[in-house]
């Protein structure tokens, strides 16, 4: 209760804070941790619906996945049992609520912003209320063998302490994946150029999922530096390369405004260096690199809309297949634009974090799509390893049609994720017409 209390009372003081800040300076509001509260959105009656849903369905996901949420719930149980037997020993209804109290208070980040989608790095709670609850059984029992027991309830905890790090020991790793790639990019960059660039380098494309670290599907976790730059709107990647202390030159200039960062993506130099990488193989590719001498382009992967010469290969790479399901919904031509509405999961792996792909294909030429993903709440569209409220099984396309020659176009749908991937033919038919 206290902890819920301490919570409430931080983000009121912090919401006023930076309301006499905004206003003081007249700045506009664009907080990290407000996209998160969802309590004055909707009507209330469906938020608690939501959320009530929400965790209901990702609980029972995290118990059968992980040890560690086993461990958590057997916390609760044993929990509950104490507080009944202290109630009824002591006579007093307090030890009862005390103990629902504790329980409910793991879920008060829930409740709080009314959003069952949260980073997974708050989920340490669980294992900081489970290690409480065990460590207040060890101490109140009376046994020969309490040493034994203590030495088993200390493997548990350890165990469990172990799975939840793993994200962020898996995060560290995808870091340092990163740096390696950044490194080697940098010197590719000064093998070509015969020196520290000196004009715009330009990142265009969006790097595949590293075949290593799969993608989970958290807003941060095993997310690459490198991911969400089809069109090169990413604002992460120059920042990350100066970090480290390879010193480049963004397109937008020296540092992101509130006037240029609108442009990320529009300007000039963007726009050269997408129609320069139409024909260039994307990273680790030789010649993913080109230089001119107004700019440095780097093709890290496919772009929106991609022409490739082969069955979708350098895609699926040495990747394992494994069984998808998904349907195109939707195809049609909006105003000079391809629209593709659909959904995909695999059937036997998570589908949290996966890419999808539309591929269009016919006796001449191939296309490979890459989609916006969004939430897909439909139960039948999903496997057993997903989560109502927390996947992007649903995608969408919404192109030009200038990059793709006017034909008839078969379709079909791929999935990569870690190590796997899936792919399925569909029934659809595109026509571009001329």
């Amino acid at each position: 209760a206290f902890f819920v209390l301490s919570a409430i009372v931080s983000i009121v003081i912090n919401e006023i804070i930076k309301r006499v800040i905004l206003i003081a300076f007249k700045e506009n509001s664009n907080s990290y941790g407000q996209k998160f509260i969802l309590w004055p959105y909707g009507e209330l009656k469906s938020r608690f619906e939501s959320l009530f849903t929400g965790i209901v369905n990702d609980f029972t996901i995290w118990t059968r996945e992980y040890f560690s949420f086993k461990v958590y719930i057997i916390a609760i149980f044993i929990l509950i049992v104490l507080s009944i037997y202290l109630t009824i020993k002591n006579k007093n209804i307090f030890c009862l609520l005390l103990g629902m109290i504790c329980c409910l208070s793991t879920l008060a980040f829930f409740c709080i912003t009314g959003n069952p989608d949260l980073p997974y790095r708050i989920f340490v709670v669980f294992g900081l209320f489970s290690a409480l609850v065990y460590y207040y059984l060890y101490d109140s029992i009376r046994l020969k063998h309490k040493l034994l027991i203590g030495i088993f309830l200390l493997f548990v905890i350890f165990y469990q302490s172990r799975e939840l790090q793993s994200f962020f020991r898996d995060d560290y790793l995808r870091y340092e994946k990163d740096k390696r790639i950044a490194t080697e990019i940098y010197n590719d960059i000064e093998k070509q150029w015969g020196g520290s660039p000196s004009v715009p380098v330009v990142f265009v494309g969006d790097m595949l999922p590293y075949i290593e670290y799969p993608n989970l599907g958290d807003e941060v976790s095993m997310r690459s530096f490198f991911q969400r730059n089809k069109e090169g709107i990413s604002t992460h990647i120059h920042s990350f390369f100066n970090a480290l202390g390879y010193k480049i030159i963004a397109p937008y200039g020296d540092s992101l405004t509130l006037e240029n960062i609108s442009l990320v993506g529009q300007d000039i130099y963007t726009q050269t260096s997408i129609d320069l990488s139409k024909d260039m193989p994307a990273f680790p590719n030789e010649g993913y690199i080109k230089c001119t001498d107004e700019i440095i382009v780097v093709k890290l992967g496919p772009l929106t809309v991609e022409k490739i010469s082969n069955e979708y290969k350098t895609i699926i790479g040495n990747r394992s297949e494994l069984m998808l399901k998904g349907a195109i919904t939707v195809s049609k031509i909006d105003n000079q634009k391809l629209y593709i509405r659909g959904y995909a999961s695999f059937q036997e792996f998570s589908s949290a974090g996966t890419r999808v792909y539309i591929g269009l294909f016919n006796e001449s030429d191939r296309y490979l799509l890459s989609t916006e993903q969004q939430p897909y709440q439909d139960n039948n569209c999903l496997s057993k390893f997903d989560s109502y409220n927390f996947n992007l099984n649903g995608f969408i396309v919404y192109t030009d049609l200038k990059d793709i020659k006017p034909g008839t176009y078969d379709a079909c749908i791929m999935a990569i994720n870690g190590n796997y991937y899936g792919k399925i033919n569909t029934d659809n038919k595109i026509i571009i017409k001329e």
